[in-house]
This record gives structure tokens, sequence and C-alpha cells, in this order.
């Protein structure tokens, strides 16, 4: 099974984590493209392959797939678009909400982000299933948290499923769940040590501040990779 995962800097744990891991999914490929930022913004349909408009981003692509140029779907079975300022939707379930609110409510909240334009690029090219994974849920600030069960994020996330990417043959993953701490963060210890996407230059793995509560560190990409491999161990 070959997997394409494009992404942006929140890549990094999930590749990262990989190497070690590839000896316990020997049936797996996975092929990375990836870019810093909004990078991946200058990435467009070219015939029938997803190239990059820049000489700059072509590089970060080359860096992070080990090569390649262009991104072909004919060559992959799956597809992860991760990052890329896709957020998680939170809803109270136990509040009424009109059908055209949620709606319009999913639709507003994916627009806007790079996320969904490389999604429709990539479902402009082919068929297969698109897995989306939301940018990280911040880390937690506060040193008293707790595991909550987070119905407000997985309501959420079955709404904005059924009104936005299940139209689309494409599903929003959730974040493992015994990551999430206080209903809707991260738990701290994921964040600490978190570095920066390697694409070829002076700043690769350079750890991120710390005051970056946003970026994850490996230990959470083993976490993340392990569930989304399970998910599509069911297809």
């Amino acid at each position: 099974m070959k997997i394409c995962i494009i992404g942006n800097s929140h890549v990094g744990s999930l590749k990262r984590a990989w190497e070690p891991m590839t000896h316990l999914h020997d049936t797996h490929e996975i092929v990375f493209f990836a870019d810093r930022g909004r990078g991946l913004n200058e990435i467009d349909i070219s015939g029938d392959v997803l190239a990059p408009k820049t000489k700059r981003l072509q590089k970060s692509l080359e860096f992070t797939s080990g090569g390649r140029k262009f991104i072909d779907p004919k060559e992959y079975d799956f597809f992860l678009v991760y990052g890329l300022n896709s957020t998680a939707f939170f809803i109270h379930p136990k509040k009424h909400y009109s059908s055209a609110v949620l709606e319009q409510s999913t639709v507003d909240h994916v627009s806007a982000s790079l996320s969904i334009k490389v999604v429709e690029l990539l479902r402009a090219l082919t068929n297969k299933k698109i897995y989306i994974g939301h940018t990280p849920l911040l880390a937690c600030k506060a040193l008293d948290f707790k595991v909550t069960f987070p119905a407000g994020y997985l309501c959420g996330l079955d709404i904005i499923n059924e009104n936005v990417y299940s139209k689309i043959n494409a599903k929003m993953l959730q974040q493992p769940l015994d990551t999430i701490v206080n209903g809707r963060f991260t738990h701290p210890n994921l964040s600490t040590g978190s570095k920066r996407l390697s694409i070829g230059d002076k700043r690769d793995d350079e750890h991120h501040p710390e005051n970056d509560h946003g970026h994850m560190n490996d230990e959470f990409g083993a976490k993340w990779l392990s569930s989304f491999l399970e998910e599509i161990s069911l297809q």
C-alpha cells in the first residue's frame, strides 16, 4: 500500500516518527511532500500531476519526498492532506442547530484553508480516498489538566465530515483520543521538544521556541501515524 502525505511544517513530526516505524509496517510505503508555512500555496495542476510553480517549493518537495519533482496521483493508493491551516470544528453536542446553519458553518470553516485547496486539486485528478488531518490541537498550557471525553470535538468532526468531506470521498480524521486533554487540547508532553520540518536548509530539525504550543513532537507523530494506518487498514 502506497500512501502520499502532503502538508506543511506539522508533517515534520509524522515524517520523523515514520522512519523508526517502517519495520513494523513493511507492507506500507509513505512518500512525504511538504513545505513550511503556506509554501504549498504554490502548487497547481500541470497535466495529470500536481507540480510546484516555484523553484523554492520544488526544492522542498524534492527534499521531503526523496527526489520526486511532482505528485503523480496514479502512484498512490491513499492520500493524506495534513495541517495546512485546517482546524478542528467544535460544536456543543446538546445544543440544537438547524441543518442549514450547520452546513454553512462547516463550509465557511474549511473554505479559507490551504488544506481544502490541495484536497480539491487532488480531487480534480483522482477519485481515490483522501484523508484530512487537521492541525494538531494546541498543547495545554496549564499544569492542572485532566483527561475528559472530547464530546464537542467528536461531534464537530462528525458534522464537518457529513456536510463537507463525505461529499467528495474524503474524511477528516480525529486526533488520537489518548493525546487530548481538557476536551480540546493536546497533552503538553506531546509538544515538548518539537522540531522544525526538514526541507534542506540550515533550520532543519531546529527546536521550536518553548512558547510554541502548536507544533508536536515525534511521540505525537508516532501516535497519530499509528492511528492513521489502523484507519486505512480497514479500507
